[in-house]
């Protein structure tokens, strides 16, 4: 019995040997992957949130260098507001009035921002006293100029080389009169 002959083509006969079908094969495959092997996933996990939490902590880092970067300002500001209002008119020695400014730029940022006394540059010196026998400076309607300095140290090391980042707020001022003369 003849196969019937639809459209009007010899029919050939196809043979399959096992290189022609292992090629096939390997076609099959690009279009149609086989399921992914069990632990294929939790690498890909892995390596996603490792990435993840690094991107977290170099971002959360950057924040808090900006924050205490604006925390050394408002404390610089803090000391010129008060450098700016105290004069010899309050009956305050120069070294307490000096040591007084120091003390507020230090209280200003929060607890874990600690700033010393070497932090602290005070501008011009001859305006500054730092001993109790000083009587020079506090002169009223002088200009001064407030600087804090501030190391910040990075949670993460990838960050910088150096670990570490130099903050800096520098804050010009002018002391008032203190009621005893105008400044113009």
């Amino acid at each position: 019995m003849r196969r019937p002959n639809f459209g009007g083509e010899h029919q050939c006969m196809v043979v399959w040997s096992r290189s022609s079908f292992h090629r096939l094969r390997e076609r099959l495959a690009l279009v149609h992957p086989r399921a992914p092997r069990p632990g294929q996933a939790f690498v890909e996990l892995a390596l996603v949130g490792v990435t993840a939490v690094v991107l977290l902590l170099a971002v959360a880092d950057l924040g808090r260098a900006f924050y205490e970067n604006m925390a050394l300002h408002q404390a610089a500001e803090a000391g010129a507001l008060v450098a700016s209002h105290t004069s010899n008119a309050l009956n305050v020695s120069n070294s307490v009035a000096t040591q007084f400014v120091k003390d507020t730029i230090k209280q200003a940022p929060p607890n874990r921002m600690p700033i010393a006394d070497a932090d602290i540059i005070l501008d011009p010196p001859s305006e500054w006293c730092y001993t109790a026998l000083c009587e020079t400076g506090w002169t009223p309607c002088t200009a001064f100029t407030i600087t804090v300095n501030h190391t910040f140290n990075f949670i993460t090391p990838f960050l910088s080389n150096s670990k570490t980042l130099p903050l800096s707020a520098v804050i010009a001022g002018r002391r008032d009169g203190g009621g005893v003369t105008s400044c113009t």
